[in-house]
Parts: structure tokens; C-alpha cells; sequence
């Protein structure tokens, strides 16, 4: 996916107002900040890229060390915002939880959002969402693109997952965009 800019999110927006009228003012501020945030954690994350790939013990290494830092802690603050939001709308539209819908139709949002809420509970407390299963999340560093992200474990399979900050903000866009 191309660099997203602001315009992108600005018509993620857009189209999940025209799809969800009832909560425009909040959700249109909501998500142009999501957007705001997620090009500036990018920038962020492109730097970090750069650094990693100096020597230990140099300054920039050390620069590194701080500034994985500083993006991890963005990135969990960029998903628990994105989360929170699709839990709202959800709620919204629907008090009996069922999935999200776009003119009638089920949007492909509802595994994103699973997605989501996997990685959501692991990383804001400390827990596995709905599995007896005890692993905490790992940290990870994508060196391809100085994005933060986390192993998880699948409650129904047990089977290690994956999820970069970088790609969920690209998926996000992607399915929006398929829902005009």
C-alpha cells in the first residue's frame, strides 16, 4: 500500500459517516485524528528504521533505544484509539453486539475488529482475551518498516499471531476504502 496521507483518513472518515450518520461529529474528529497520529508515528517509525541498522554502542543506536521507546508507546495508544472506536460504533449501531454492517451489508471490519480486540486485551491488561491460555504478548520491532507490533497467541488455536501497527493501520484503510 502507498504511503497514507492525511486525505486518506480524511475520506475513511467520510465514508464511514455516510455509512454510520448518527455519530458524525464525533466519529469524523475521531478518526482524522487516528490519521493525524498514525502519519506522524509512521515518520517516526521510518527513523527508527534508519537507526537500527547502526552498530551497537554508537549514538545512534542509543537514539534508537529511545526512540523504540517513544513508538511502541504510540503504537499502543493508536490501537487502543482505533479499538475503542469501532467498539462505539459498534455499540451504537447495535446494543445486542451483532457485527458491523455497511448499507445492510456485513463489512469486512468484523475480523478486523476481532483482530483487534486479540491484541487490544494482551497489551492494556496484561491478559489473553477470552482463553485459559496464559502467554502475555511479546514485543516486536518489524526492521522492515521500524514498526512496532506483538506476538500473540490465538485462544482458539494456540498458534502464535503476528500483529505490526504499520500493516493494521494499512488493513484498516484498505477495508474502508472497499466499503464505498
Amino acid at each position: 500500500m502507498r504511503q497514507p496521507t492525511q486525505i486518506s483518513w480524511i475520506t475513511a472518515a467520510a465514508i464511514l459517516i455516510v455509512a454510520h450518520p448518527s455519530d458524525r461529529h464525533n466519529l469524523f474528529f475521531e478518526v482524522e485524528s487516528l490519521g493525524h497520529t498514525d502519519i506522524h508515528i509512521r515518520q517516526l517509525e521510518n527513523e527508527l528504521k534508519i537507526l537500527l541498522t547502526f552498530p551497537n554502542k554508537t549514538p545512534e543506536a542509543l537514539r534508537a533505544m529511545s526512540l523504540g521507546v517513544l513508538v511502541r508507546g504510540l503504537a499502543e495508544q493508536w490501537i487502543f484509539a482505533l479499538y475503542e472506536r469501532l467498539r462505539t460504533q459498534r455499540e451504537i449501531l447495535s446494543p445486542t453486539k451483532k457485527p458491523l454492517t455497511f448499507g445492510g451489508k456485513l463489512t469486512p471490519l468484523n475480523p478486523f475488529y476481532d483482530k483487534l480486540e486479540l491484541l487490544r486485551m494482551p497489551i492494556a491488561k496484561n491478559q489473553i482475551r477470552k482463553s485459559t491460555v496464559t502467554d502475555h504478548p511479546i514485543p516486536l520491532f518489524d526492521h522492515d518498516s521500524g514498526s512496532a507490533g506483538w506476538r500473540i497467541t490465538d485462544p482458539s488455536s494456540g498458534a502464535p499471531i503476528d500483529l505490526v501497527r504499520r500493516d493494521l493501520s494499512d488493513e484498516f484503510l484498505t477495508i474502508i476504502n472497499t466499503c464505498r
